[in-house]
């Protein structure tokens, strides 16, 4: 299965945003997706950086399209959002991996970037009004949604008009809930040992595996962690947290997430759905921590 790259993205706005996720490690998580293209573009390279496979004939470059739900939206952060490009977000695709986690510098991203023009979504076959547009360099400034875009068995249809990158549409279902055993209070950065969060992992739905993914945004560096939900389990080693650097403020999310990988050649593009994931009061597991 492949291994997609994502910074909760779709920092364009800021290092504590709520931008989207499409971080480095993927998972045994990936889910499955149904997707069709549109013919390449005649325009000739598109931007970004780009990679050859075994064969070496045959370049592909990196996109994301991330829509995230939650159940009570004024605890997280609804939002739509996208990148192209080789790096996905303002953070590089490179990083150390370390136990289940990769942690990755960060820096302004200030790339002229490749864009699929405007990007829209239905639920469960119905259209829905909001719509993502690129921007100033091609980037897509993520858009906040004021209700929840889907719940826990929707089934999402994305859908990009095309520009430097085809047009592509794709579908996917959306990632379980789960709920943490652990209230937002037991969650302590403590960079001396490792942080444990466990769930009751979800019921299998036949749309193929999710996973949960924690994530911890720093000013100048983000720790993406991910494992198969079925684990009902995750830890974070302390190494980790060590990187990330004590006294570090950081910006502490957890997701369900099911992803569907879309290919339009010459580019490989992670579409993925993400779910907020709850601690044992039922609050959104989206807070800022500091690294003791």
């Amino acid at each position: 299965m492949r291994r997609l790259v994502w910074c909760l993205p779709w920092v364009l706005f800021g290092c504590f945003d709520n931008a989207p996720e499409v971080d480095s490690v993927t998972a045994d998580g990936s889910g499955t997706g149904s997707a069709s293209t549109g013919e390449p573009g005649s325009s000739g390279e598109v931007g970004g950086s780009t990679s050859a496979d075994e064969s070496g004939d045959t370049p592909t470059s990196i996109g994301s399209v991330v829509l995230r739900s939650a159940r009570v939206p004024a605890d997280s952060v609804a939002s739509l959002s996208a990148s192209f490009g080789g790096d996905v977000d303002d953070c590089g695709r490179g990083g150390a991996g370390i136990g289940p986690c990769t942690v990755a510098m960060c820096g302004a991203d200030m790339l002229q970037r490749p864009d699929a023009g405007v990007i829209s979504f239905d639920r469960n076959q119905m259209p829905q009004a909001p719509q993502l547009e690129p921007g100033m360099l091609g980037h897509y400034v993520p858009l906040q949604l004021t209700a929840p875009p889907f719940a826990p068995g929707d089934e999402i249809a994305i859908h990009a008009a095309g520009g430097e990158v085809p047009a592509f549409d794709v579908l996917v279902s959306a990632p379980p809930g789960v709920k943490f055993d652990q209230s937002a209070a037991d969650v302590v950065l403590n960079a001396a040992a490792p942080l444990t969060l466990t769930w009751m992992p979800p019921p299998a739905d036949g749309s193929g595996d999710s996973s949960v993914v924690v994530r911890m945004r720093a000013p100048t560096q983000v720790a993406v962690c991910l494992v198969n939900a079925a684990l009902g389990e995750i830890e974070i080693p302390a190494e980790v947290l060590q990187a990330l650097g004590p006294g570090a403020s950081v910006q502490f999310e957890a997701t369900t997430r099911r992803d569907a990988p879309v290919t339009v050649a010459p580019w490989e593009v992670a579409v993925v759905l993400a779910y907020q994931v709850e601690d044992t009061n039922g609050a959104a597991v989206f807070f800022p921590r500091m690294v003791e």
